[in-house]
């Protein structure tokens, strides 16, 4: 009883020490390496986008198209516009203005895009309607009535259009509207039409202090008097009726400005 009183206290006063294996947490790691290794990564990759884009001169235009320009030479469209630019920061709606603005020939500049360095411009330039004599230059008018491009220099290049001088004389300005479109488009037709309607070749129309009165020269030797404001055809009708009837007895002029009545001389 006694031995047994030993033991049981000595097992008490000297306990074993057991140890074992710490378990791995089940949960997340978290190793501080790879985040910096990562953050460093999208560090890298957003500099290198960043100079691609801003500082390589990757997305720098360097190349420009021009397409629709028969007057005006690609050379002058170049230069009225700085086109070395970042092409994401290139504003096509302004610089589309600019062009028609820096270029009197030009009606509408359109601009496009493309990846990554070049610029397509498409021109529509202003129509050819009239060559236009005013104190002693020779312009180009548009069928808006526009003196558009002065061309004293080389006028005789334009003499299939409709010619037209001015005896007032007066001073013309860079794209100055000098007539009307109605003013225009009756000078065109009746260029157009005269010499299938009456037989008669078109020669030079001129206007003196206004422009409702047009005398148009003919091959035949006389002029014809015209009334811009009213129409045309109707006038043209009435000089076909004259020739059939009258052609023997006319030496100076037609004129056909009254409306129901033709005189002649």
């Amino acid at each position: 009883m006694v031995r047994d009183l030993k033991k049981y206290r000595r097992s008490y006063t000297q306990p074993k020490i057991y140890s074992a294996k710490r378990k791995k947490d089940g949960g997340n790691s978290f190793d501080v390496r790879k985040v910096n290794f990562r953050l460093i990564t999208v560090i890298f990759i957003l500099l290198l986008a960043l100079y691609t884009f801003f500082l390589s001169g990757y997305f720098t235009i360097d190349e420009v198209i021009v397409e629709g320009n028969e007057l005006v030479p690609r050379e002058m469209i170049v230069e009225s516009v700085d086109f070395r630019k970042n092409i994401f920061f290139f504003n096509t709606n302004y610089y589309e203005k600019l062009i028609a603005q820096e270029v009197p020939e030009i009606k509408q500049a359109l601009i496009f895009k493309g990846i990554p360095n070049a610029i397509k411009i498409e021109i529509l330039e202003y129509e050819k309607s009239l060559l236009w004599k005013s104190a002693g230059k020779y312009y180009l008018v548009s069928s808006q009535g526009y003196a558009y491009k002065d061309v004293t220099n080389n006028f005789s290049d334009f003499e299939k259009l409709p010619f037209l001088e001015d005896y007032a004389a007066l001073e013309v300005g860079d794209n100055q509207q000098v007539v009307g479109p109605s003013f225009v488009a009756f000078v065109a037709n009746i260029d157009e039409q005269i010499e299938g309607v009456a037989n008669i070749k078109p020669g030079k129309f001129s206007i003196t202090e206004t422009t409702v009165d047009v005398f148009l020269e003919t091959d035949k030797g006389y002029y014809v008097k015209l009334d811009s404001m009213r129409s045309s055809n109707k006038q043209l009708e009435n000089l076909k009726k004259v020739m059939v009837e009258k052609s023997d007895q006319i030496h100076e002029y037609i004129d056909l400005r009254i409306d129901g009545w033709v005189y002649y001389k």
